[in-house]
């Protein structure tokens, strides 16, 4: 969770991605076992509800008008306890996980839970939530599932993911003369993307422009990694490839007329004098694995293609 994430939240309404709890939830002694199920059954219902994108529930944060009002809690969950707790009574094991944040010097508890297979249920009958009943979010308020519905829940075999491919291809930049290798990221999966980050190798010899539209250099936090780079920006399932980086491979080898040529936007041929390519980068994603990309070129393949005499593309001034 990141503050601009969180200021987000506040400003939508609960549904079934979201909902607000003004206080910590009740899961220790002296906590009856019915105090103790609202928990049980708010993950559950969360993890069976209808959706394409990662669930939240903040703790500490009671419904108001336009905002969210923060008001703070004083008590933590740990993480592993509520997991144990959760994962003892349901059928299959459920993904979620508590988080801790601070923001305006106050404390609040971060459920997130991500879209899963379903359907998810207690098999013994626990406190307020019964053996064996799927329950479900909707909108804001937890209902129990129809057979129609858990039918299509158990049908369902692909669970909803952001997939990730890049693109790369050799370009030319037109003023001034620069052969660059320009890298596209395309979402290719059922699911939007969220948080993303992206891990680059060092590249000796290179140099790397980041989109900066997209992307910001988060290198100085993430310190022996190499360059790093994140957004906050959601990457939407089949949108327009979103440009990550190019790296600046060389000046190409012209002669002067054929760079006059070249700036007026005429086809030339270009020359490479440069090595071999070989880059590497891991996109990480919100409750994704982990998905790690090599880019190469070969000498003599980057000087095919700047043979081609193709027309030269403005990357940046």
């Amino acid at each position: 969770m990141d503050q601009q994430l969180f200021d987000c939240l506040l400003y939508r309404g609960e549904s079934e991605t979201l909902d607000f709890k003004g206080g910590q939830y009740s899961c220790e002694k002296p906590a009856t076992d019915e105090e103790k199920s609202e928990l049980l059954k708010d993950v559950l219902a969360f993890a069976n509800a209808w959706r394409d994108r990662e669930a939240f529930i903040l703790i500490g944060i009671n419904e108001g008008q336009g905002k969210a009002d923060a008001a703070g809690i004083n008590k933590h969950l740990e993480d592993a306890a509520i997991q144990q707790f959760v994962n003892s009574k349901s059928n299959k094991p459920v993904r979620f996980n508590y988080e801790k944040f601070s923001s305006d010097g106050k404390d609040f508890g971060i459920i997130r839970i991500p879209v899963q297979e379903r359907p998810r249920f207690a098999l013994k009958k626990y406190g307020d939530v019964e053996a064996n009943t799927v329950y479900i979010r909707r909108g804001s308020s937890t209902a129990i599932a129809n057979p129609d519905e858990i039918a299509k829940m158990g049908s369902a075999t692909t669970v909803l993911a952001a997939t990730f491919k890049v693109h790369a291809e050799v370009q030319l930049v037109r003023n001034p003369p620069q052969l660059v290798l320009a890298a596209w990221l395309i979402n290719e999966g059922n699911a939007t993307a969220y948080d993303v980050q992206i891990n680059f190798e060092d590249s000796p010899g290179l140099i790397l422009g980041l989109n900066r539209d997209l992307w910001e250099d988060k290198s100085w936090i993430f310190k022996g990694r190499g360059r790093c780079a994140v957004t906050g920006h959601p990457i939407h399932r089949k949108d327009e490839p979103r440009l990550i980086a190019n790296w600046t491979l060389g000046i190409p080898q012209m002669t002067a007329e054929e760079e006059i040529a070249m700036r007026s936007g005429s086809k030339v041929p270009i020359r490479y004098g440069g090595a071999d390519v070989d880059l590497g980068f891991t996109i990480l994603a919100q409750h994704q694995e982990p998905m790690s990309f090599r880019i190469q070129f070969s000498r003599a393949e980057i000087s095919g293609l700047a043979a081609r005499d193709f027309v030269p593309t403005k990357i940046e001034e």
